[in-house]
């Protein structure tokens, strides 16, 4: 299944705050409970050279934090739902400074067993979000949520690292802010789903994680954190798989009762509401969440319209996909093609042979196309509704997800040791930073969100239950293509957005997508060409897009899967003008947008040379992709050495990364010229 975020947990250091000591700043506070007389002492050793032989002899070897239980929230507000019988909303306002100096509110959507409306849900949910008031006017400015992919990535990495208002500091033990937040002219809520996501839960149990394999188990004596470094205990959702959504249709499902709810009761944002329009920003598996739970939406507001569903006809404005796998048609040869010669910095990540082997693995008879085509066939017929519950359908369409996983992409992912998010970087990519996880594991911070569960991500539940029904290879009703052109024909906007070193979403795949999206405008979305892309004064353009009304594909230069943390300010102006009814190009166009065409070469050309490579960074809370095999060993062990949640020792073993190699010239360097049916 494609892991299309940073991987990590973060649990409450309440109980063991040795595991955040610095070297500099934190040996006061980890010391004091030692008598004055052993205090003198130390602050008379900091001075010696003894010192750091010392500390990493007793503090960096010591095991990380063995347990963490969030306190029970405090000072709670509670709605009673009246969209939503039975449904309530409890939350808090967030301290300022705990994530910029906005107004924000954090809290819980919470629905008992069998309460959502047409969703199955035989089980408690309580869905976490985070809600950033827009710095303009909160009462006319739009609502825009955000979704993270996965499936099972919490929405934090949004917060912390891409969009929202406040980034972490160099020592990750507190945030600064970011310029280029997404909430000064827009209200922003974030979203953990499906439940057992991030903050999310069904009910609350105390478990032991494996940072090792993101597995949750029940606590007891094959699973004590003192004897594994890389085990955590603490209180999580119940891990139990049949206790979330397991199809993307599912989770649209559960999360229409989560809007409805939400836009309809709490009052933080409904209170003198002028303006109700609501857009849906995801990035990667929300490449499938986007134009799903959209379309899902606009099909209820077309039965609400028609008398045969109680609910509030929710205003669509628009959808934004941020390096999104969307079309496992349209998008897999692409995991082929683009490692090999079809990436624009010239990098070949698979050699002739590997490619001949991943061509013939996708095109054979009963490989990897004709495996996807036979899903598809099955779901239809047996599981139209993509329920998960027909166990053929769940057993045809996971074995072609397996086999096109390992026989098609893992030629570069086994293979090229080249980063899964960025083709440019070694596999232990270390951008963006995951050091927020470590934040989100400070008691105070926990307090002031109001969480009792500690906050995983990714869920291994989700991600396990989404594979078990083959999810990413079946589609809804229609597919997903035509999830998007069902809502560009009622007007929706949808901007596709795309950074292009990415590797397991790549552009070039996402392009097809673009180009295979049949609707009303789709002839003049296909002969509008690439323009160039201004976010600044400089004169120099940071992305290509082509637009035709309301559809935009916009490549962007030099960022990975996570494009908003590479180029933040061109992230942020696209959002902006896609919200505001703009060209992505320039911005100055206002009037009549659904009749603007972009002009330009039918293809996105512009090639440069990938940047250096960065040296990994193995950060504790995201061991899975940060830390190399001998390091996990090491913290397993208890003999890493670990200052302010990054491992410094051992590093990663030699060869754990691909060597400088020559590049060769790619398609694009050769000039060639795609061809697409007009």
């Amino acid at each position: 299944m494609r892991q299309a975020t940073r991987l990590g947990i973060a649990l409450s250091t309440s109980i063991h705050p040795l595991y955040h000591v610095c070297l500099t700043k934190k040996i006061v506070s980890v010391f004091s409970s030692l008598s004055r007389f052993i205090l003198l002492f130390l602050f008379w050793l900091a001075t010696r050279e003894m010192l750091i032989t010392w500390l990493l002899d007793v503090l960096l070897l010591a095991p990380p934090v063995a347990a963490g239980y969030p306190h029970k929230p405090k000072n709670l507000i509670t709605i009673e739902s009246k969209a939503l019988p039975g449904a309530t909303i409890t939350y808090k306002e967030v301290p300022k400074g705990v994530c910029g100096n906005v107004r924000s509110y954090s809290g819980y959507i919470n629905f008992p067993p069998n309460s959502m409306r047409e969703a199955p849900q035989d089980f408690p949910v309580h869905i976490y979000f985070w809600y950033f008031e827009s710095q303009v006017k909160p009462e006319t400015d739009p609502l825009a949520i955000y979704i993270n992919g996965g499936p099972g990535a919490g929405f934090m990495v949004g917060v912390f690292v891409e969009s929202g208002p406040c980034r972490m500091s160099e020592d990750a033990q507190s945030t600064v802010l970011n310029e280029h937040f997404w909430n000064k002219e827009a209200n922003l809520l974030y979203i953990d789903q499906p439940v057992q996501t991030g903050f999310s839960y069904d009910v609350l149990t105390n478990a032991t994680f494996d940072f090792k394999t993101n597995i949750l188990s029940p606590e007891g004596p094959d699973h004590d954190p003192s004897k594994d470094g890389t085990l955590l205990a603490g209180t999580f959702g119940s891990g139990d798989p049949s206790k979330t959504a397991n199809t993307t249709l599912n989770a649209a499902r559960h999360m229409w009762n989560i809007v409805q709810v939400w836009s309809q009761d709490f009052s933080p944002y409904t209170d003198n509401r002028e303006n109700d329009k609501i857009s849906l920003w995801s990035e990667s598996y929300g490449g499938r969440y986007a134009p799903g739970f959209m379309a899902y939406f606009l099909q209820q507001n077309n039965r609400i319209k028609a008398g045969l569903l109680t609910g509030s006809v929710l205003h669509l404005d628009t959808v934004g996909i941020i390096n999104g796998c969307v079309d496992l048609i349209s998008q897999q040869k692409s995991n082929i093609d683009f490692p090999y010669n079809k990436n624009t910095y010239g990098i070949q990540a698979i050699n002739d042979a590997g490619y001949d082997k991943a061509m013939h693995a996708y095109g054979k008879r009963g490989g990897c196309l004709d495996q996807i085509l036979e899903c598809h066939a099955l779901a239809k017929r047996y599981d139209p509704n993509a329920y998960g519950h027909v166990d053929e359908v769940n057993h045809v369409c996971e074995r072609a997800n397996s086999y096109c996983n390992t026989e098609v992409d893992g030629i570069y992912v086994d293979g090229a040791k080249r980063g899964l998010f960025d083709i440019a970087q070694c596999h232990l990519d270390p951008f963006p930073s995951n050091s927020f996880l470590g934040y989100l594991a400070k008691t105070e911070v926990q307090e002031a969100l109001g969480v009792p569960a500690n906050h995983t991500d990714p869920s291994y539940t989700v991600e396990h239950v989404f594979n078990v029904t083959g999810d990413y290879v079946r589609s809804d009703r229609g597919g997903h293509l035509l999830d998007i052109a069902n809502l560009l024909d009622a007007g929706v906007k949808v901007a596709m957005v795309y950074g292009d070193r990415d590797f397991i979403c790549n552009w070039v795949g996402a392009e097809n997508v673009s180009l295979s999206v049949d609707y009303k405008d789709a002839k003049n979305f296909r002969r509008a060409g690439y323009a160039d892309v201004y976010t600044d004064d400089s004169g120099v353009p940071k992305a290509q897009v082509r637009q035709h009304g309301l559809f935009s594909f916009t490549r962007v230069y030099q960022a990975g899967h996570m494009m908003l943390a590479y180029q933040p300010q061109v992230g942020y102006e696209i959002f902006r003008r896609a919200m505001f009814n703009m060209d992505i190009a320039t911005g100055t166009v206002t009037d009549d947008i659904e009749f603007y065409s972009t002009q330009g070469e039918v293809n996105s050309t512009h090639a440069e040379p990938p940047l250096p490579t960065v040296p990994p960074t193995c950060n504790f809370w995201g061991m899975a992709m940060s830390c190399a095999k001998n390091q996990i060993e090491a913290i397993q062990k208890g003999e890493a050495s670990i200052v302010n949640n990054i491992i410094v020792s051992p590093t990663q073993a030699r060869g754990e990364c691909p060597t400088p190699q020559p590049t060769r010239k790619s398609w694009f360097y050769n000039n060639e010229q795609q061809s697409f049916i007009i």
